[in-house]
C-alpha cells in the first residue's frame, strides 16, 4: 500500500515517497541504500568519476543483499567529463601528511559508458544524472530498456532542458538542500534559490514527476511539497542519522543535532560545491587539492571519520532506525492529510 499514491510510487514500486540523496565518500554506502529501498523507500547508489567496474559491481551486489533492483546516480561532468581524471602524486602526498594516513593510491575510474554498461545489466529500478547529461542517443538507449530515469537540476532552465532530453522525473534542488551543487556545466549564471521557489517554477513548465531536495525536518514539510505539486522528496540527514548507517555516536549526534550556523558550501572535496557541516580541514594547499574526490575518497576510505558531512541546513528529530523513522513519518503524514 502506497502512503501517497501517484505515478512515480507506482513506477517505482515505492511505499513511501522518500528518496535517498546521492552522497559522496560512501557516507550512506551501497548496503544502507539496499536496506533502504527493502524498507519502502527509494535507495540510490551514487556512481563517481573515480569509480571503476570492479568497485561498481562490488557496490550492486552489497544492495542486492536486501533489495533485488537497485537504483543509479551518475555523479560525472556530463558531457564534458566522462572519465576520472588521473590522479596528482603530489597532491596525494600533501592530504597524507595532512590526514596522517598511510600512502595514498587512487586510481583513475572506468569510463562513464563502460560504468552505465555494468549499471543497465543490473536491470536497475532507475538510471540518473546530478551533474548535467549524456547525449540523447545514449538516454534513448537506457529508456529503451525501460529503465526510469531522472535528472537532478538547480534551476528552470536546466529542467527545461532535462525534460527536452526526455528523463523520466526531475529532482529539484534548493539552497538549503545537503550534498553537492547539482547543475550543468554552461556560461549560465549560478541563481542560488530554495527547493520551494524552484518547484513553483518549474511545474508550470512541465508535466515530468517532480521529486524536491530540499530541507525537510518533519513530515509537515513533506506535505507541504506535495501539496506544492512534488511527488516525492529526496531526504539527506534522516537516512544519514539512522542507526544502520552506522555512524560513530558523536558524528551521528552532529548530523541530527548541527543547525544552520554549522552549514556552510565548500568547493574542497568534490568536482561541484558540496553543502556539508563545518569541516576542519586545513585551508593549506587547497588549491592544489580542490575537488580531487578521488584522492580524498582514497583517504576516507582509510580515515572515515575525517569526512565532510554533506546535509541539509535545520537539525532534526533523532531518526533512530528505519522502520522508526519511516512509520513515524508515515503516521504523522496520515494524520496532517486527513
Amino acid at each position: 500500500m502506497y502512503l501517497v499514491p501517484n505515478a512515480l510510487s507506482q513506477r517505482l514500486e515505492s511505499q513511501y515517497p522518500f528518496w535517498q540523496a546521492p552522497l559522496p565518500f560512501d557516507l550512506i554506502d551501497a548496503e544502507m541504500s539496499g536496506k533502504i529501498s527493502a524498507h519502502g523507500a527509494h535507495g540510490i547508489i551514487r556512481i563517481a568519476a573515480h569509480d571503476n567496474r570492479d568497485s561498481l559491481t562490488a557496490r550492486i551486489n552489497a544492495y542486492r543483499k536486501h533489495h533485488s533492483a537497485p537504483s543509479f546516480c551518475f555523479a560525472h561532468l556530463l558531457p564534458q567529463r566522462p572519465q576520472g581524471d588521473n590522479p596528482d602524486s603530489f597532491a596525494a602526498e600533501i592530504l597524507q601528511r595532512r590526514l596522517f594516513t598511510e600512502p595514498l593510491t587512487a586510481q583513475r575510474g572506468d569510463h562513464f559508458l563502460d560504468l552505465l554498461d555494468i549499471a543497465m545489466t543490473a536491470k536497475p529500478r532507475a538510471i540518473g544524472f546530478a551533474q548535467g547529461l549524456p547525449d540523447r542517443e545514449t538516454l534513448a538507449l537506457i529508456r529503451e530498456q525501460n529503465i526510469f530515469t531522472f535528472a537532478i537540476v538547480g534551476n528552470l532552465l536546466e529542467a527545461i532542458s532535462a525534460d527536452d532530453y526526455g528523463v523520466d522525473a526531475l529532482i529539484l534542488q534548493g539552497m538549503e538542500a545537503g550534498g553537492e551543487r547539482s547543475y550543468f556545466s554552461n556560461d549560465l549564471p549560478r541563481v542560488e534559490q530554495s527547493a520551494l521557489s524552484l518547484l513553483q517554477q518549474v511545474r508550470k513548465y512541465s508535466d515530468k514527476p517532480l521529486v524536491l531536495w530540499g530541507d525537510f525536518t518533519d513530515g509537515a514539510d513533506i506535505v507541504a511539497a506535495i501539496i506544492s505539486g512534488a511527488q516525492a522528496v529526496m531526504l539527506d540527514r534522516p537516512f544519514l542519522a539512522c542507526a544502520e548507517n552506522g555512524l560513530d555516536p558523536e558524528t551521528r549526534e552532529r548530523v541530527i543535532h548541527a543547525s544552520e550556523y554549522d552549514s556552510e558550501i565548500s568547493s574542497q572535496y568534490t568536482l561541484r560545491p558540496l553543502r556539508c557541516l563545518r569541516h576542519g580541514f586545513s585551508k593549506e594547499n587547497e588549491e592544489l587539492l580542490r575537488g580531487d574526490e578521488a584522492l580524498f575518497a582514497a583517504a576516507f576510505d582509510i580515515k572515515p571519520e575525517e569526512r565532510p558531512l554533506p546535509v541539509a541546513l535545520s537539525a532534526i528529530e533523532d531518526p533512530q532506525n528505519l522502520t522508526h523513522y519511516l512509520n513515524h513519518q508515515a503516521q504523522h503524514i496520515r494524520q496532517l492529510i486527513a
